[in-house]
């Protein structure tokens, strides 16, 4: 979820359907920016939905920089890793970086999977074949 692209911030309820309703209609392979807090979620439920769908959840580490315009999204990913450990969902590591000098810093990210105990299997960016196995399907 993201400012200025089609879709103003609801309620929880709304925001959770939105992105379930992406996840099971369209070709998507990663959810991206799930824990912006513009964008309020019922993690559980999209955790489940984006695993049924063999749909990746993605952290982010530029969502976790003070000069982030998502400021607390380290909090609610840490909900939403909580839920991702739960259900097993794959996960995807991105720097978002928007300069290049942060071109893959990962740091926050991965922190943030390791403090949630999710596994190193389940990351897709450990593996060039689970890469190209997910955006084959």
């Amino acid at each position: 979820m993201h400012v200025r692209c089609g879709f103003e911030a609801g309620s929880v309820e709304e925001n959770t359907q939105t992105m379930i309703n992406a996840i099971e209609n369209y070709p998507i392979n990663v959810v991206a920016h799930a824990g912006n807090p513009l964008f309020p979620m019922d993690y559980d439920l999209l955790a489940e939905k984006a695993k049924q769908n063999d749909v990746a959840i993605e952290f982010n580490n530029s969502s976790y920089l003070s000069t982030t315009s998502r400021s607390g999204a380290y909090d609610l990913d840490i909900k939403l890793a909580e839920a991702v450990k739960k259900y097993k969902n794959k996960v995807s590591l991105g720097s978002d970086a928007h300069i290049s000098t942060l071109v893959g810093n990962f740091d926050k990210a991965l922190e943030l999977v390791e403090t949630t105990n999710i596994e190193k299997k389940q990351i897709i960016n450990y593996s060039l074949e689970d890469i190209e196995n997910l955006i084959k399907k």
